[in-house]
């Protein structure tokens, strides 16, 4: 995230941005809860339904690409050291009135805490964290619940 204070030109130097997959389309809401492998072995869990976009832009399709830990930036209240892994969601911004559940590939042992965060695009404000799980094979949301915006997710470690 960069903060703009003013409207003074600012040097952000080289940006990585990542290329995302093409987008797997989103069935009908009669669908609903439908699972879609986004992309680089991300699964969610959402209805369409209950997606919205500021912009009022059709939702057609959801795609995530996994983001290497050194192209992961300082996040607010989150420690770099705690960061297991990172991706960025394709449309960014959509909300879901509902829980989309998470599920990722993953090498932490089974048994092991983590939480889900998503990223503000606009202000880069972290979300408050969504518990889950590793089963030593992915991690994933614990039941009945998820991330709240389709935008920067990152899972991080918990003690």
């Amino acid at each position: 995230p960069i903060r703009l204070l003013d409207d003074a030109m600012v040097d952000l130097g080289a940006i990585w941005v990542p290329t995302l997959p093409a987008g797997v389309p989103i069935g009908p809401a009669k669908n609903d809860p439908q699972v879609l492998l986004a992309g680089d072995g991300l699964e969610l869990t959402v209805s369409r339904a209950a997606l919205s976009h500021p912009q009022f832009l059709d939702i057609e399709d959801v795609a995530a690409r996994s983001i290497p830990l050194e192209r992961v930036g300082l996040l607010d209240g989150i420690a770099p050291e705690d960061v297991a892994q990172a991706y960025a969601l394709h449309p960014f911004s959509v909300k879901s009135a509902a829980p989309v559940a998470v599920r990722a590939p993953s090498d932490l042992p089974a048994g092991t805490a983590v939480a889900f965060h998503t990223i503000s695009s606009l202000d880069g404000a972290t979300s408050a964290e969504v518990s889950g799980h590793a089963d030593g094979a992915f991690v994933s949301t614990d039941p009945g619940l998820g991330i709240e915006e389709l935008t920067w997710l990152v899972i991080v470690r918990r003690p």
